[in-house]
């Protein structure tokens, strides 16, 4: 199947696309944490409006907070490491992937099929690119999405960041 059928039975398996166009607004709270790590969990609570893009973010294990209007960030007694430029898009594209095919200016592209970390199985995958634009946060390099072969749902998201000032950290 092309990534464009993949893309569908995706977005179909997670409410389909008259659903997602109904949601105004996406937000989420979100934990991040690591084997080992003993320190602050990295947690964000985030908002963001759809039809803007506008965003509003809270960190507050690290008393930290962001907002993009469209042109610029702005943060607040910012104290990670991340630049928040970055971080506008980092955790809601993994958030909305099975719709990321719907995000304006996406590109899809055929991928083979893969294996997770893992496991045995091959799973059906795609791949989802955005064109850079400097004006705007930056989203990874590629998004690769698998499929479980059974329920067309979300098996597993890889992607690859290339912004330059955080693989600087």
């Amino acid at each position: 199947a092309g990534p464009e059928d993949l893309a569908a039975r995706l977005v179909a398996a997670h409410g389909g696309r008259s659903a997602w166009q109904a949601a105004s607004t996406v937000s989420y709270d979100h934990t991040l944490e690591f084997d080992g790590d003993e320190g602050r969990h990295w947690r964000s609570i985030e908002v963001i409006e759809r039809s803007t893009g506008h965003a509003y973010h809270e960190y507050p294990n690290h008393g930290s907070r962001l907002a993009w209007n469209g042109r610029e960030v702005w943060a607040s007694d910012w104290s990670i490491g991340n630049p928040p430029k970055v971080m506008i898009k980092l955790t809601q594209y993994s958030v909305i992937a099975p719709f990321l095919s719907l995000v304006p200016g996406a590109r899809l592209e055929a991928a083979p099929p893969a294996k997770v970390p893992g496991q045995e199985q091959l799973l059906p995958t795609f791949i989802v690119r955005f064109l850079k634009d400097s004006s705007k946060p930056p989203s990874a390099v590629y998004y690769r999405l698998y499929l479980d072969p059974l329920t067309s749902r979300l098996g597993a998201l890889e992607y690859a960041v290339g912004y330059g000032r955080l693989l600087d950290l």
